[in-house]
C-alpha cells in the first residue's frame, strides 16, 4: 500500500509529445535508428536532435507523417 501511494506521489510525467510520436512508430525496437528503441527515438525526435527520417522500417510514410505532425517541411527528394 505505501508503494503505491509513493508511486503516485512520486511519478514522473513523461513528454506528451514524444510519447504521441512514439505512438506514431512501429514499435519494433529495433535499434536500427542508432538509439535504444523507439521511445528513445521518439524522445530526440520530440527535442529535436534526432531527423524524422531516423527510421527506417517506418519509411517516408512515417517521415512524412511527423512532419506533418510537427508542422516542419520535409525533403524526401535525396532519402
Amino acid at each position: 500500500l505505501g508503494l503505491g501511494v509513493a508511486a503516485r506521489k512520486f511519478a514522473v510525467e513523461g513528454d506528451p509529445l514524444a510519447e504521441e510520436i512514439a505512438a506514431m512508430m512501429p514499435g519494433s525496437n529495433c535499434g536500427q535508428c542508432g538509439m535504444a528503441g523507439c521511445a528513445v527515438a521518439a524522445a530526440a525526435i520530440a527535442e529535436g536532435s534526432a531527423l524524422l527520417t531516423c527510421c527506417p522500417p517506418g519509411g517516408k510514410a512515417l517521415a512524412s507523417a511527423l512532419a506533418e505532425k510537427l508542422g516542419v517541411a520535409l525533403d524526401l527528394s535525396g532519402a
